[in-house]
């Protein structure tokens, strides 16, 4: 999804300081975690959300193709501007008829894939009191349980209760391969 095209179906919070800008979720880049909102980096690689109603994300991929998985990318830089609760993925050929890809749920963060390299604050108690402790920003896998095909991608980013969301990038795969944890 890199460089293309997308709508939301409610605007960014200004008042965050970091309102999506029609670029933050496709241009490639990925925040770390940091508790800074408002610095240009972190403006450049988020965007943030106000409390309220689920927020569509729909990318428009250009043409019909395979997707295998997606990753999404949040922010939870301080206890107003969290992960979401919840993200519905669904694949479409023309943005009507809508074919689930699955579903992501803000706890999957507590079971990072095998690659997961946290920061030296994941776990600090000044982080103790956020939703998800120390882990600001994190990338959520989700692998299809089989490809669709599709040009558009959906995306239903539900809040956690009387929180924004700070989302950082929308990443689409054709193909994602998964192998099984061998026990040692």
């Amino acid at each position: 999804a890199r460089y293309r095209a997308y709508t939301s179906s409610r605007p960014s919070s200004r008042i965050s300081k970091n309102p999506d800008t029609g670029g933050e979720l496709t241009n490639g880049r990925i925040i770390a975690a940091t508790e800074y909102v408002a610095s240009d980096k972190v403006k450049a690689a988020t965007a943030m959300w106000s409390p309220g109603d689920p927020l569509t994300v729909t990318v428009d991929l250009g043409d019909v193709q395979t997707v295998g998985g997606i990753r999404i990318s949040t922010h939870q830089p301080n206890g107003q501007y969290c992960h979401p609760e919840r993200i519905d993925a669904a694949v479409s050929l023309d943005g009507d008829a809508w074919l689930s890809g699955g579903t992501i749920q803000h706890n999957d963060l507590w079971q990072p894939p095998g690659d997961y390299e946290p920061w030296e604050h994941d776990d600090s108690p000044q982080y103790a009191d956020l939703p998800a402790g120390g882990r600001m920003a994190y990338s959520y896998p989700l692998a299809f349980e089989r490809p669709l095909r599709g040009r558009y991608v959906r995306l239903l980013f539900t809040p956690l209760r009387n929180r924004g969301m700070g989302l950082s990038e929308i990443e689409v795969f054709d193909e994602v391969k998964t192998c099984k944890a061998v026990p040692v």
